[in-house]
């Protein structure tokens, strides 16, 4: 009986020990299983970040032994609209194809490589080979050319296009629009998101009395009566029943509304509103044209992404007849139609076209899309269109790097010479330097006008200073700055601008060393000239009469709409939107009676 209890204990003890060894054993073997890649990567969930155009784009992966099984951008602060292609794309392609050498997406670049950075750098955490990831496969042609046949084909997805292609559907047309980028938007969808509008409800519960007439009075004031009054009576009549159309189709627009410059009257700039927790005056131009494209959906318009047009198809009787495209893939893509429509944008993008049609515009940055190089302008010159332009654009000088103030010292030209009431609307400050043959200006400033900004500035290399006037007249190559402080001066004294009219509140004086030359860089937000259009938007022979079957309208056909300033922010929204109904109505016609 002792014996049998002995081993009953016994055997409890080696049990229980057994199962404290064991237990001590399972987790530090758990631990040092989880330690150990014995695959490709080490499987879990791992983040990253890359620098994107709004800040830092954060991504997990998520990694099993041997395979990438998701990828998700967490956080980023991109444009929407514009980044939206690549937050959708490049996390699925480095899914798909199982690598990290994934292209960016047309139009939104730097938004993909960020992508790409934070997914390297989460991908590195899971013990990747980052080398073999990032190597290119040879990739297999194939050819996958195709026909489509249509009615009416609108070349690009801006507001000028999308508004085409939604009036020529709701006229009863078969529409495709073929868009170069991997998303439709264009230049309007990188804007603030303004339209200039007469005799709104708005301006109405503002306060605001306006109507088309004094609209069209502004547009040919600002273009010196050296802009088509025909189809600038049509912008300014229609301006009201366009701005209701674009509500109708889900365009939302701020309650308030914004005031262009304190010299202009009525109050017209109509400003979207949107809900993304940023303010309602940040841009938001896609909030324009992301409901335009889904009306145009809804309404059966076909759009093709990544499909650039390259010509316009041509018969023998001189009618155009459709375009010829290429895809993404470098496969030809032959769109035959009734009637085409460009709708391309301008040509911030391609120094040629911009020293043959506005040689005063050279800009350091353009904020406009990346797609705007004028093909549709030189498509149709191809295709024996007249071309006109007065060489002016959506140009801006601005300060980029300090900071100046612009109300506030002495603004001059290349040679020293002031040229403006320095409150003055910026562009007409613009149009003041091209009435001298300038391309470029400065802000002078003294020690009272310093900013913090300015020592950095000046030892970077990037801001000129000077002890006197003298030395930085001197270092500038400035002939006439000297005389031109000595009058600010004698002016600032007396409380009277009698050079220019300024306010006397703004008239401070540039006296107390050192001194400051400030230079202000040329920006575009776009350009004026392209293929000359009639009322309805069908475009004009180099030899007279109209090129059948094609129209312009927007950007790319506004030469004899701006003439050299531009008539303030939503004034090329408002035209686009307009000529771009007109056109899609036109070309419907068209294609009905070619039925």
């Amino acid at each position: 009986m002792k014996l049998n209890s002995r081993i009953i204990v016994l055997v409890i003890l080696v049990s229980m020990l057994s199962m404290m060894v064991s237990g001590c054993q399972s987790k530090p073997a758990a631990d040092n299983n989880a330690n150990v890649q014995t695959g490709l990567y080490k499987p879990g969930t791992y983040t990253g970040e890359g620098d994107g155009k709004g800040g830092k784009v954060k991504v997990s992966v998520e990694v099993d032994d041997n395979n990438i099984l998701k990828v998700n951008v967490l956080e980023n602060d991109e444009t929407k609209g514009i980044a939206d292609a690549a937050i959708e794309k490049i996390p699925s392609k480095i899914v798909e194809g199982q690598t990290l050498a994934v292209d960016a997406v047309t139009g939104a670049t730097i938004t993909s490589n960020a992508i790409l950075e934070a997914a390297e750098a989460a991908l590195k955490e899971a013990g990747a080979d980052v080398s073999k990831l990032k190597a290119k496969a040879e990739e297999e042609a194939v050819n996958d050319d195709k026909t489509y046949d249509t009615e009416v084909v609108v070349v690009g997805g801006g507001a000028a296009g999308l508004s085409a292609a939604l009036e020529a559907a709701n006229n009863g047309a078969k529409v495709i629009l073929v868009e170069k980028l991997a998303m439709t938007g264009g230049s309007t969808a990188r804007s603030g998101g303004k339209v200039q509008a007469a005799g709104t409800d708005i301006q109405k519960a503002n306060g605001v009395e306006d109507n088309a007439d004094l609209y069209y009075n502004h547009l040919m004031s600002v273009g010196e009566n050296k802009v088509d009054p025909v189809k600038t009576r049509l912008i300014a009549d229609n301006s009201l029943t366009d701005f209701n159309w674009l509500v109708e189709n889900g365009v939302e627009f701020s309650k308030n509304i914004e005031q262009l410059h304190e010299k202009y009257r009525p109050i017209r700039g109509h400003y979207v509103s949107v809900q993304d927790g940023k303010t309602e005056k940040d841009g938001h131009g896609w909030a324009i044209t992301q409901p335009l494209e889904k009306a145009a959906k809804e309404k059966g318009v076909e759009i093709l992404l990544e499909t650039p047009a390259k010509k316009l198809i041509v018969d023998n009787s001189g009618t155009v007849t459709g375009i010829e495209c290429e895809d993404s893939q470098g496969n030809k893509i032959v769109v035959n139609a009734k009637a085409v429509i460009l709708a391309t944008g301008g040509y911030d993008f391609n120094k040629e076209l911009l020293e043959e049609y506005a040689p005063l515009v050279k800009p350091v940055y353009s904020t406009v899309s990346p797609g705007n190089v004028g093909d549709g302008l030189i498509m149709a010159r191809d295709a024996g269109a007249k071309i006109q332009s007065g060489g002016g654009a959506v140009l801006l000088y601005l300060d980029l790097a300090a900071g100046a103030g612009e109300t506030g010292g002495l603004y001059v030209d290349t040679t020293g010479s002031r040229f403006i009431d320095e409150t003055d609307f910026w562009f007409t400050r613009t149009k003041k330097l091209m009435d001298r043959n300038q391309t470029g200006m400065f802000y002078i400033t003294d020690a009272k006008g310093k900013l913090d900004s300015f020592d950095a500035l000046v030892q970077g290399g990037k801001m000129v200073e000077g002890s006197t006037i003298e030395e930085l007249a001197g270092k500038l190559g400035m002939t006439e700055l000297v005389s031109t402080v000595e009058r600010y001066n004698e002016l600032a004294a007396k409380g009277i601008d009698e050079d220019f009219n300024k306010n006397p509140e703004y008239m401070k004086s540039v006296d107390e060393g050192p001194f400051y030359a400030v230079a202000f860089a040329p920006i575009t937000s776009g350009t004026f000239g392209g293929p000359v259009t009639n009322e309805k938007t069908q475009v004009i022979a180099e030899k007279g009469g109209i090129i059948k079957g094609l129209y312009a309208a927007g950007e790319v056909a506004n030469g004899d709409i701006f003439y050299q300033e531009y008539p303030g922010s939503g004034s090329s929204i408002s035209m686009c939107v307009g000529m771009g109904r007109i056109a899609g109505r036109a070309a419907a016609e068209e294609a009905k009676t070619s039925r």
